[in-house]
C-alpha cells in the first residue's frame, strides 16, 4: 500500500455513517460547481481543479437521517494515470459521474473514460467479490442550447454502463439540489451505496421523474443486463 494510501484512509476511515463518493469527468463538466453547491447551497466562482477538492457534506437520506459523505473532486480524471487515481479513488462507495450536456465533440472520450474508471473502482472495491458500483451519471448545462437530451446521453452511456446499477438525471445552475429530480437521485445514490455495503444491490428502481422548469429529466433505472 502506497504512503499517500496510508495517509488518506487514516484521515477517511469507513464507517457506517459515513461514505465515500467520487466526483469524476472530463474538465469543464462542472464538478466543482456541484461540488461546493452541494456544500454551500449556491453557486461560487471556481476555478479549474489542479489535483483534488475535498469536502464533506451532510447528505439527507430518504428516511430522514443525515449521512456524512467524503465527495473527491478530481480533475478532468484523464490528466491522470490510472495508478496514480487509485490512491484516490480506492474504496469509493459511489461514481458521480458528470457529463456536460453541450460538449458534443467529446462525448465519446466521457463514455470511455467512465468506462475506464468503472472498471478501476470495481476492482479495487472493498467488498470481496463486488462486481459493479452504484454509479450516478449527472448531464449538466440542461438549460443551454444546443445540448444532447437526456435520451440521447442515456444510449450513449448504456453500453458504459452495462452490468452496473445506476441513475441518470439532470441539472442546472439554478436548480434547487435538495428538493425534486437531483434530491431522488441523492436518495437513490444513498440506498444503493447502503444496500452495496450489505452485498446486495436495489432490485427495484426508483421512481421516474417527471419534468421540471421545462428541462426533461429521464432516469436510467435499476442495473442493465
Amino acid at each position: 500500500m502506497s504512503l499517500i494510501r496510508r495517509i488518506i484512509d487514516r484521515l477517511y476511515s469507513r464507517s457506517t455513517r459515513r461514505y465515500k463518493v467520487t466526483l469524476l469527468g472530463l474538465d469543464n463538466a462542472g464538478k466543482t460547481t456541484l461540488l461546493y453547491k452541494l456544500k454551500l447551497g449556491k453557486v461560487v466562482a471556481t476555478i479549474p481543479t489542479a489535483g483534488f477538492n475535498v469536502e464533506t457534506i451532510q447528505v439527507r437520506s430518504k428516511g430522514g437521517r443525515f449521512v456524512k459523505v467524503d465527495c473527491w473532486d478530481a480533475s478532468g480524471c484523464h490528466r491522470f494515470p490510472a495508478s496514480f487515481m487509485k490512491a484516490y479513488t480506492s474504496d469509493s462507495d459511489a461514481l458521480v459521474w458528470l457529463v456536460d450536456s453541450c460538449d458534443r465533440e467529446r462525448i465519446a472520450q466521457s463514455v470511455e473514460e467512465l468506462r475506464q474508471n468503472i472498471d478501476i473502482l470495481v476492482t479495487d472495491a472493498t467488498n470481496p467479490g463486488q462486481t459493479s458500483i452504484p454509479v450516478l451519471i449527472v448531464a449538466t448545462k440542461q438549460d443551454l442550447p444546443n445540448l444532447m437530451s437526456i435520451d440521447e446521453i442515456r444510449v450513449k452511456f448504456a453500453q458504459a454502463t452495462k452490468g452496473s446499477s445506476f441513475f441518470l438525471t439532470g441539472t442546472t445552475l439554478e436548480e434547487n439540489l435538495t428538493e425534486g429530480a437531483f434530491r431522488d437521485a441523492l436518495y437513490w445514490l444513498l440506498a444503493e451505496i447502503k444496500g452495496t455495503r450489505a452485498g446486495n444491490l436495489l432490485s427495484s428502481p426508483p421512481a421516474a421523474v417527471a419534468a421540471d422548469q421545462g428541462v426533461r429529466r429521464l432516469t436510467q433505472l435499476g442495473t442493465v443486463e
